[in-house]
């Protein structure tokens, strides 16, 4: 994993804190885009604050939460307390319950007047981040969605009530993610009202297309799901994803297709060239394992570019499994 860094350092060392975490140490300075270039993490923070101690310790609840008040006061707009093992998600739940308590409590003594450094260094969408592991405590602070590498809060996909209560699949999840990163790079999701959708079976993707606005023509020989065929901004086309010869009439184009990547970026790279400048190209990058990733991304990278597209994201999503989605604008 170190060579995805592409970074010469001896001293690189990954410390894994359970699932999906890692702490990543480096004698030298790498930047949130190094390596949210990698494609690799689904979300990253500094770590800023490190308190060792085992979460069955007396008090831990209350120490760890006055210890990140001490730390950070109000320097976050919001505060989030997460833990990668189940055993320890109550834990957490304390933890941020009595943070969020002090923080309230702080906010009442300043009355409005926050008059320290820190407190006027805040800005919109920062966000206090605590890992609860078998260790003790790690924190830190981001400053906005663009530094974590996500568009949820902590990276962990949250999603509200209303897009759980409609998503139907995992894949409705991806495309909620990718709507929610477009904005972060300022790409108006309104403006992309026209989507062809590649592999678009059961429908979960295109369900949360049309749920946002947009019109949807979706390409499968598989079935789509019944209602989705009853919604007047759904059109099925069970053809085979290489019978489409052109997408001009498209605002964006959705790949979300199985099968060997290679004909997958061949498919989505040989539609690019009939696409009008500034249409969006969203291709979920399917890969064998993760030795594979870095050849992968850069045969799609290149292929893509090659016929017109600009490449502007390559993401490890929350809802994304041996698989990387990768952003892309037409020129």
């Amino acid at each position: 994993q170190k060579d995805f860094l592409n970074i010469h350092d001896p001293y690189v060392k990954l410390h894994h804190c359970g699932r999906d975490f890692y702490e990543i140490g480096c004698k030298t300075e790498l930047s949130h885009k190094q390596i949210l270039d990698t494609g690799l993490p689904r979300w990253i923070c500094p770590i800023e604050h490190r308190w060792p101690s085992h979460p069955d310790a007396k008090d831990f609840a209350e120490r760890a939460a006055q210890g990140l008040i001490k730390k950070f006061g109000m320097a976050a707009k919001l505060n989030v307390v997460v833990s990668p093992t189940p055993e320890l998600r109550n834990v957490a739940a304390h933890v941020r319950a009595r943070l969020n308590q002090l923080f309230c409590d702080l906010k009442k003594s300043t009355s409005g007047d926050l008059t320290d450094n820190t407190a006027n260094d805040r800005q919109l969408g920062s966000t206090l981040t605590a890992l609860i592991y078998r260790k003790g405590v790690l924190a830190g602070i981001t400053k906005n969605m663009t530094d974590t590498g996500s568009p949820f809060d902590a990276g962990l996909g949250f999603l509200s009530a209303k897009e759980e209560q409609n998503k139907v699949s995992r894949a409705a999840g991806k495309i909620l993610e990718v709507l929610s990163l477009l904005k972060s790079v300022n790409i108006d999701c309104n403006d992309l009202n026209n989507w062809l959708e590649l592999g678009a079976a059961p429908g979960g993707m295109t369900q949360a297309l049309v749920l946002a606005g947009a019109s949807v023509t979706a390409v499968d020989l598989a079935n789509l799901k019944p209602e989705l065929l009853k919604n007047e901004n759904v059109t099925h086309l069970k053809v085979h994803s290489d019978e489409i010869t052109t997408a001009k009439s498209y605002s964006a184009l959705l790949s979300d297709m199985n099968g060997p990547s290679e004909l997958a970026v061949s498919t989505v790279a040989r539609l690019i060239k009939t696409m009008k400048p500034g249409a969006v190209i969203v291709h979920t990058l399917k890969v064998q394992d993760f030795e594979s990733i870095k050849s992968a991304v850069s045969l799609a990278t290149h292929s893509f570019e090659m016929n017109g597209a600009q490449v502007i994201l390559v993401r490890h999503l929350f809802h994304n499994r041996k698989e990387l989605t990768i952003i892309a604008v037409r020129r």
